[in-house]
């Protein structure tokens, strides 16, 4: 038999979005105004992981990707952290 949906569930997870589709840079994202501080942190952590999967991908010998974008990402997330805890927004 199979398992049915329970009716309180909830709506289904909102897609993650591909910071990369949006934005040239991991930099023009972090410096891009029309999204508030706590978006570019979500959006740039989303990018994080995606280039973290891309390392181990070429860690296992498959094609990887620039891993000198997930130091940049990292780098960022902290400038953009530290701002959102002193209140920068």
């Amino acid at each position: 038999m199979a398992a049915q949906r329970s009716p309180k569930a909830g709506p289904p997870p909102e897609p993650v979005p591909n910071p990369a589709a949006s934005h040239a840079t991991p930099e023009e994202l972090a410096a891009d105004t029309s999204l508030d501080l706590a978006e570019r942190i979500r959006l740039l952590e989303t990018w994080k992981g995606d280039s973290e999967a891309l390392e181990r991908a070429d860690d296992e010998g498959m094609q990887g990707g620039d891993h000198p974008r997930l130091s940049r990402v990292q780098r960022l997330l902290t400038v953009l952290r530290e701002k959102l805890e002193r209140g920068d927004c």
